[in-house]
């Protein structure tokens, strides 16, 4: 027997980086894979295809980047050896193989295989791969150590140089059989040309039917010529394949990062702004701000919603940031457009019909971000003075002089705080070209302040409200408030969102959440009113809407009175009072009909059903 393998040895010098880990393994297939070769059991698979699709292990050593992708293409040892097991697991194999026979340490193998036991020993390298024990869990490894005398139990993969002190390869020994004298003599160039054409006739060597004989010979032709560099044909092709994997890999990742910066050098503005200290001021507390999840921030689960938003923390309370409304409902997909225009600083514009809740979204938004939030409620009356201030007389220091009083706009642009536009399409068009530099992010001048530039926060933003999106009222339900605004004006928002009214079992839930002792009757009443209502405003055949200020409104009077007048009769009066008296005479008549079925006790599903037909009662 020649070339004796000191396994501990081999291992520490591998650990070490003595020895590279690639050759220390071509060392052990090279012995391994000779046990196996001439047992014919090379190319067998270890596990039937109905075992292998179903081992909880072969995907254990994957990409990472790949959760369901196997690494190896089927169990016979040339893959399992060959492709997946780490210089440690190799190890393990020999020893046992060396010390307890062959049968018994492939049966070991075949049992970890289909094992449900993922015990074992990993640390983490380059591209997502995991050098680890598997298939070999901890407690055999230590089971086992304990039969090798050594009295050393691993705690680390890096202690198994330690496991092995015992163990001694020889590299042209088959364990069990006597030395097999290999000679080396009478290879020439031809002649292991002339095998290796014999052997690859089918795809490789694992797939190949070539004799075993002639594998054989080409595993010991190729290990003699390359200097033992490739101990076997098979190993030549796993490194092959490893290498391909590898740069393949690589490339990816090269031009995944590329792309990233491409991307990154193309913004203008970077997204979020590194945490900071906010320093106080006369109004204002001192805080801070921090980088948070907006899941986290607005406690909804949703993928759509999985990336970060600045927050900010006050240390006493802060007049200027809203109130949060536990009860409001978020439309997460405008939530998530929406937080995207904030950490840009883009302009957004809300639409929809009165009611929907345009302006309270953004204003629960920024409850939950913490940041301030100042608002201009626009009309015919709205004057220029109203938005960047004016000359007033102020008292200072006991006397009167003349100053300049800055109005509610350069105060929000000098803040993070975020300014709407509330009603924008009401803004005759000469007042609103007083935010056409705010929109392009510049500075504001102040003309009456001797020509001052207000420039705005790094965190400021700015978003608009309104009934219709700038370009006039096609509904007449608000024509006599909507101005057509300058399509330059217009073309300054980044994002348009529409914000509809919430569905009636959602607008109902808020409700109930609002008024917690609004009975089941007159929630179901409430629901069926707003389900048939809304329709009518939608088909066209009611004119006027009603939000959910109606809607509570009438729930906290039901709730108040049902004991004493029935869930019907206290209906028809919060209807009455707070809708009818103000319908048109054509909208009142509808709403009456709708309200007696109501009241007659009419169903959600009666409804619903009648929601089918082309008008709605």
């Amino acid at each position: 027997m020649t070339n004796p393998i000191k396994l501990s040895i081999l291992i520490s010098d591998a650990m070490n980086g003595l020895v590279k880990t690639k050759d220390a393994k071509a060392v052990l297939s090279s012995w391994i894979t000779k046990q196996y070769v001439y047992r014919g059991e090379y190319t067998t698979p270890l596990l039937t295809d109905e075992q292998f699709e179903r081992s909880p292990k072969v995907t254990v050593v994957e990409d990472i980047s790949k959760p369901n992708a196997k690494v190896m293409a089927s169990s016979k040892p040339s893959q399992v050896i060959g492709r997946a097991m780490s210089l440690q697991a190799m190890a393990f194999h020999a020893a046992m193989i060396k010390v307890k026979g062959f049968q018994y340490a492939k049966g070991h193998l075949v049992a970890s295989l289909e094992s449900s036991d993922f015990s074992f020993f990993e640390k983490t390298v380059e591209f997502g791969k995991k050098l680890t024990t598997w298939p070999f869990s901890i407690g055999g490894i230590n089971a086992f150590s304990k039969e090798l005398g050594t009295n050393v139990y691993a705690n680390s993969i890096d202690n198994f140089d330690g496991l092995f002190v015992t163990v001694e390869l020889h590299e042209d020994c088959v364990d069990g059989d006597a030395a097999y004298p290999f000679d080396g003599s009478g290879f020439s160039v031809e002649a292991i040309n002339e095998a290796i054409n014999e052997v690859v006739k089918a795809e490789s060597l694992i797939d190949s039917k070539a004799s075993e004989a002639q594998t054989n010979a080409l595993n010991y032709m190729l290990n003699e010529y390359t200097n033992g560099k490739v101990p076997t044909f098979v190993g030549l092709v796993s490194d092959y394949e490893d290498a391909k994997d590898t740069a393949t890999k690589a490339l990816d990742k090269i031009t995944e990062l590329q792309a990233d910066l491409k991307k990154e050098k193309s913004k203008v503005i970077p997204p979020l702004a590194a945490p900071m200290v906010l320093e106080q001021s006369d109004e204002i507390p001192s805080g801070s701000t921090s980088v948070v999840n907006a899941q986290i921030v607005f406690d909804i689960t949703d993928p759509r919603l999985d990336f970060d938003v600045l927050t900010y923390q006050w240390d006493s309370h802060n007049r200027h940031v809203p109130k949060a409304i536990d009860s409001y409902h978020f439309d997460v997909e405008i939530l998530m457009m929406f937080l995207h225009s904030i950490n840009h600083k883009e302009r957004s514009w809300f639409r929809g019909h009165t009611g929907t809740g345009k302006t309270t979204f953004q204003e629960q938004t920024m409850a939950r971000l913490g940041k301030m939030c100042f608002r201009l409620s626009c009309d015919v009356g709205v004057e220029s003075y109203h938005i960047v201030g004016s000359n007033g007389v102020v008292i200072k220091d006991g006397k009167s002089i003349t100053s300049f009083v800055e109005g509610i706009l350069p105060q929000a642009m000098e803040l993070p705080s975020h300014f709407i536009i509330d009603e924008a399409d009401a803004l005759r068009p000469d007042i609103a070209y007083l935010f056409q530099p705010v929109l392009e992010g510049q500075a504001l001048r102040l003309n009456e302040d001797g020509g001052r530039l207000v420039y705005p926060h790094s965190e400021f933003t700015i978003g608009a409200t309104a009934n219709t999106g700038g370009q006039g009222d096609d509904t007449a339900l608000y024509a006599a408030a909507v101005k057509i605004q300058s399509t330059a004006q217009i073309n300054r928002y980044n994002h348009f969102f529409e914000v509809d009214y919430m569905s009636a079992a959602d607008e109902v839930a808020v409700v109930r959440q609002v008024i917690p002792n609004l009975s089941d009757a007159s929630a179901a009443n409430l629901e069926v009113f707003l389900k048939d209502f809304r329709k009518g405003f939608q088909d066209g055949t009611i004119t006027m809407p009603i939000s959910p200020r109606n809607s509570i409104t009438i729930a906290r009077f039901c709730a108040s009175f049902e004991d004493k007048m029935g869930a019907g009769d206290v209906f028809r009066a919060g209807v009455k009072s707070n809708i009818t008296m103000r319908c048109s005479d054509m909208d009142k008549a509808r709403v009456n009909e709708l309200v007696e079925r109501i009241a007659r006790g009419a169903t959600l599903e009666q409804t619903t059903n009648t929601l089918n037909d082309e008008t709605p009662f």
